[in-house]
């Protein structure tokens, strides 16, 4: 007698059951306490990190005419040439391997930097949970919760790339940048502000069911700590991007 599949649609051993990684996500989005309760409980992270790297390596090939008109105006070639103390020629030489080598690059980029800000995020919140919570969790458990709150991160990604399609100056608008302008409200604190939108709030909010979830504490303890975290965080990226 055939033994019947189980609700999430497991097809057998060693296969990849895509089914009950979308029900997961969807219950992220819907359901998140009850999600990252089971997360905890059987952790993953594969997933939402192949996710959010298909999705920036999308919108990124999808912004290469943007970064070669960039690298090939003549301010960059100046501003180039001025900051390595090379020559036009040896400027010229290498901006046309920056432009060559851009495609190889987003490929090496992407999974870097989505595993690397996944597990700086997971750390700051191991460090906020041992020394604020006084409890000892596993990285892992940490890891897993962070990927699959910072799923979020990929739709703006994703929202983004048929806008560019249409017209490479277009981008989704959801922070208050598009109505606070630098001549509005200064250069530093227009970036500041243009990274803050709607999406990080909402992941905000996400790792703070987690690490409630995790650290069985209350959702206003977490919520503190983390949207103190990401302000710090946001301005520190204003300053060194501004630098």
């Amino acid at each position: 007698m055939n033994e019947p599949k189980n609700s999430l649609g497991d097809s057998g051993p060693g296969t990849v059951d895509f089914k009950r990684y979308i029900l997961r996500m969807i219950g992220i989005i819907l359901a998140p306490r009850r999600s990252f309760t089971r997360l905890n409980v059987n952790p993953d992270y594969w997933f939402p990190i192949l996710f959010v790297v298909i999705a920036f390596i999308g919108l990124r090939l999808i912004m290469l005419p943007e970064v070669y008109e960039h690298y090939s105006s003549a301010e960059f070639h100046d501003w180039y040439m001025e900051v390595r103390g090379i020559s036009d020629e040896a400027a010229r030489k290498d901006i046309s391997q920056m432009i060559s080598s851009a495609p190889f690059m987003i490929f090496l980029e992407a999974p870097f930097t989505v595993l690397a800000g996944t597990a700086g995020i997971a750390l700051l919140l191991l460090m906020i949970g041992r020394f604020g919570y006084k409890r000892k969790m596993p990285f892992k458990s940490v890891f897993s919760m962070v990927a699959w709150a910072s799923i979020i991160s990929g739709f703006p990604m994703l929202l983004n790339i048929p806008l560019k399609l249409v017209n490479h100056q277009w981008f989704l608008p959801t922070n208050l940048s598009l109505i606070l302008t630098p001549e509005l409200v200064g250069g530093y604190f227009n970036r500041f502000i243009s990274i803050v939108d709607i999406f990080l709030i909402w992941q905000v909010w996400l790792l703070s069911v987690g690490l409630s979830v995790i650290y069985e504490v209350s959702i206003q303890r977490t919520v503190s700590a983390v949207g103190t975290m990401f302000v710090f965080l946001g301005v520190l990226n204003a300053l060194f991007t501004g630098s």
